[in-house]
């Protein structure tokens, strides 16, 4: 039995909270700084776990000690995770589902869920079984979800960064909310358990295949949701894991990191899972009670939490007029060196247009216009609606919309513009989305 682990489980931290006046003090000053670039407002709406005023200066202590106090750091990390938030539209999204067969794709490889009652002490749990998901780990890139035909990785990459924001952002505004209320305290933590029972040198083989992606979800989470892990336990951990593991957790932070535990046989992990779980929250696989099912398996991607969650994605997208279109794959256009490509859509009067880029490389230049014709007159007139200075970071994510109300009764088009003029050799993919729904 680790006997850090146990420590873990005893001192059970659920939330993140001012430790003394000076920490107080500190974030008071944080918030001055944050001031200076977005409202508090602001802050609250994207930054808030559960979402609430009452809850910013637990906010405000989150990010001060991912940045161990450093307010200077602080805020640029909080400049970073807005400008992300908005780049990606994390803050709409849960109310833009994935297709029910990209999500049934994800969840047949990936055996997963949120188990619906609390720890020992009030915290979410969320569940895998990693060691058993190994068998179709592969089934991501080599097989395509029903009715997607152009599926490509591109594609995968895309949908599983999404269905990742989707599960953290349901987490921290759906279910800690309730586990707030539950627990009759502040709930902002979570634990992870993740059995690898089963899990073979194949298994470790596609898991590395994945490394990109949970890289980078990694970074994602740790930008915009610092001090959410309470813990992570791994159950019957084998050797084999060690590889794929050495792969990602250079990329955690080090505090996290001590938050993360390597557990044998059921002899390792028993005395920390009677210690920090109830039977009936348990599932029987690992001596609970609980014989639901709450995690998602390739004969049945379809847990009963994720079912809720994924009809409160559908009502919120009907709720604002979301067409099915949103949920389509990116398209994928390959730049050649020294030349330039032209996307362009037609959209009708009273529309809201929304588009979304991804550049998967460096030194892309793009541009986003609107054009439409004046109301007297067959003259085209030109909105610019975005065109930032020449990028030199990739994989860079951009989300924009724009109303198409009734001043334009004739509609117009959006026209991209993608340049690859600085590559002299090198092709670059941009990947895009344009689409359109009614003003309600």
């Amino acid at each position: 039995m680790s006997k850090k682990a146990l420590e873990n489980v005893e001192k059970a931290e659920c939330a993140t909270v001012a430790k003394d006046e000076d920490e107080k003090n500190l974030a008071v000053e944080f918030l001055k700084e944050i001031e200076k670039y977005h409202t508090k407002d602001a802050i609250v709406k994207s930054l808030t776990i559960p979402r609430g005023e009452e809850y910013l200066e637990s906010a405000l202590v989150r990010f001060l000690r991912a940045r161990n106090g450093n307010i200077t750091k602080a805020v640029k990390m909080v400049n970073e995770a807005m400008a992300f938030r908005k780049n990606h539209d994390v803050d709409n999204i849960l109310k833009k589902p994935l297709p029910k067969p990209v999500v049934d794709h994800l969840n047949r490889s990936f055996y997963q869920g949120y188990l619906p009652k609390y720890d020992t002490y009030g915290r979410p749990v969320f569940a895998l079984r990693g060691g058993a998901c190994g068998l179709h780990l592969s089934k991501l890139w080599n097989e395509k979800p029903e009715d997607f035909e152009e599926w490509a990785y591109a594609d995968l990459e895309d949908a599983f960064v999404h269905y990742h924001l989707i599960l953290i952002e349901y987490l921290t505004t759906v279910i800690m909310p309730d586990a707030t209320k539950s627990a009759g305290k502040l709930i902002n933590k979570y634990v992870v358990v993740d059995d690898l029972s089963g899990f073979t040198v194949r298994g470790a083989l596609d898991l590395c295949h994945m490394i990109g992606l949970f890289r980078r979800t990694t970074v994602i989470d740790q930008l915009l949701y610092p001090e959410l892990l309470g813990g992570l336990f791994f159950l019957n951990a084998p050797q084999v894991f060690q590889k794929p593991w050495a792969l990602v957790k250079h990329v955690i932070d080090p505090k996290t990191r001590t938050k993360i535990f390597m557990l044998g046989g059921e002899k390792s992990y028993k005395a920390i899972l009677d210690k920090g779980f109830p039977k009936e929250t348990l599932p029987v696989l690992w001596g609970g009670t609980d014989s639901g099912h709450h995690i998602s398996e390739f004969e049945n991607p379809r847990p009963e939490v994720f079912e809720k969650m994924y009809k409160y994605t559908l009502d919120n997208a009907a709720a604002k007029n979301y067409a099915d279109l949103r949920k389509n794959a990116l398209k994928v256009e390959k730049i050649l060196p020294k030349s330039e490509k032209i996307v362009r859509k037609t959209v009708p009067p009273n529309s809201i247009l929304e588009y979304e880029i991804s550049v998967d490389g460096h030194d892309i230049e793009y541009s986003v216009t609107f054009e439409h014709k004046s109301n007297d007159s067959d003259t085209l007139e030109s909105i610019s609606l975005e065109h930032p200075a020449r990028l030199e970071s990739s994989a860079i994510r951009h989300h924009g919309q724009y109303g198409v109300s009734a001043q334009y009764p004739n509609g117009g088009d959006v026209v991209i513009k993608l340049c690859n003029k600085y590559s002299i050799v090198r092709s670059k993919t941009v990947y895009h989305r344009i689409i359109h729904y009614p003003i309600a």
